[in-house]
């Protein structure tokens, strides 16, 4: 009887004691849709032909440049056909994380799909705002230029060189639009604020290439690739110190061809960087004019 209390008495405390764990430290509440990613490949399933040509990508960018007229009559359907599309988009943005779940175990086989048909999705969503603008929906349209600068960044989230030059195309694209708003639509106060609000969620300078560079590494290695350690760290430092970028050209060099041939341009980096730079630079100053 005495060894039957003592059982009961002793599995009493330990329910006591773990109520007490679990009043005093509840388990945070993880909520797995939210996720911007997830948001993001919703609205790719809602594009309706949203292929863009070169010959408009490049009537497009004349658009945006001042150098072409806009004409909605030509885009409304297109964009019309799409509106779902953008608006799952600008939701989706209105997360703080996204994860789009790379196999990088895979290495170089690692599928990023969602490249491709973020870059369609991000010039449908300037077309969009271009829309919106033309025909008086201001707050729509800075809305929509808003969650793009998001979108744009978020589609580099956590990939590789890939990913982060899409990415940035995609900003260039939405300064230029910014630009364009400043000029034609002669942007309010309030207005500039929420799009430098928007900028300011992107970060200082829009894409994070260390992580992406770092991505490309570990592909490499993954590959089976294999002393990469010093390389690394030099691509590491040139990223912040372009002058060093003779250096890390010299280590480059010294891995096997086939090693080197494997290795992203750090040239190509530090021009793409460069430019997204300057541009997200005249868009923030623009914003104060």
């Amino acid at each position: 009887m005495n060894r039957y209390k003592n059982s009961k008495t002793r599995l009493l405390a330990a329910v006591l004691t773990w109520t007490q764990v679990l009043t005093a430290q509840p388990a945070a509440e993880t909520r797995l849709g939210d996720n911007a990613a997830l948001r993001y490949w919703s609205a790719f399933a809602q594009m309706r032909d949203s292929s863009v040509s070169p010959e408009q990508a490049k009537e497009l960018q004349a658009i945006l440049e001042g150098t072409a007229p806009y004409d909605d009559l030509k885009h409304r359907e297109l964009v019309e056909r799409n509106r779902l599309a953008v608006e799952t988009l600008r939701r989706g943005t209105e997360l703080s994380n996204c994860d789009w779940g790379l196999e990088y175990e895979l290495a170089s086989g690692a599928p990023i799909e969602h490249v491709r048909k973020a870059l369609a999705l991000g010039r449908l969503n300037v077309l969009y705002a271009m829309h919106q603008l033309q025909i008086g929906d201001r707050p729509g349209g800075i809305r929509t230029l808003a969650a793009g600068l998001r979108f744009s960044a978020d589609v580099a989230s956590g990939g590789p060189v890939m990913a982060a030059v899409a990415g940035k195309t995609l900003l260039l694209s939405h300064f230029r639009l910014v630009a364009f708003a400043a000029v034609e639509q002669a942007l309010s106060s309030p207005e500039k604020a929420s799009i430098s609000s928007a900028l300011g969620r992107i970060g200082a300078e829009g894409i994070d290439w260390q992580a992406a560079i770092r991505r490309e590494f570990e592909v490499l290695e993954r590959s089976g690739v294999s002393g990469l350690a010093a390389v690394r760290e030099h691509y590491r430092r040139t990223l912040q110190n372009p002058a060093q970028l003779a250096d890390l050209e010299k280590a480059i060099a010294s891995t096997p061809k086939a090693v080197a041939a494997r290795i992203t341009s750090p040239r190509r980096i530090l021009d793409q960087k460069r430019e997204l730079d300057e541009q997200l630079r005249a868009a923030r100053l623009r914003l104060r004019e």
